[in-house]
């Protein structure tokens, strides 16, 4: 038969759950009102704003995927990580996936912008050049994250 020596959590671990528990809340309610602003305003939807909504949906998946994670992992500190060895590694991918989409897609906001800037009277990067641009923003960080895997 198997024992747990549990711990009990204390307050300051509660209070770091509850905290990254509103965190959590926040973080996805307000990146899903730009997402929904972003959707409902066709005026909107030019190539940086494009570029935000990328950088809001990978903001989402951080959250929601990693923060429960760790809020399991605070909370039941004295067990193993029992999940099994892929789920440990899709863990470890995910957060290192998102950053670097969103790093990806802030680059790419950078160089649109210096374009719209620099060249104001050329061709400027269209809505449609950035919908091709964004899946290979996500295609790019997955084969550098691939490593962590």
């Amino acid at each position: 038969m198997m024992t747990h020596n549990y711990k009990p959590m204390t307050n300051g671990d509660l209070a770091f759950i509850v905290i990254i528990s509103i965190v959590l809340v926040l973080s996805v309610l307000g990146n899903l009102t730009v997402l929904v602003v972003m959707i409902r305003t066709p005026k909107l939807m030019n190539a940086t704003n494009l570029f935000i909504c990328n950088v809001t949906v990978s903001d989402i998946l951080l959250a929601g995927l990693v923060i429960p994670q760790n809020i399991h992992d605070i909370s039941h500190a004295e067990d193993n990580y029992y999940e099994g060895d892929f789920l440990c590694r899709v863990v470890n991918f995910c957060p290192l996936l998102c950053v670097m989409a969103s790093i990806y897609s802030m680059v790419a906001i950078s160089f649109e912008r210096k374009r719209a800037i620099l060249v104001s009277n050329g061709a400027r990067t269209t809505s449609a050049q950035a919908m091709k641009i964004i899946p290979l923003i996500w295609c790019l960080a997955l084969v550098f994250c691939i490593p962590s895997m």
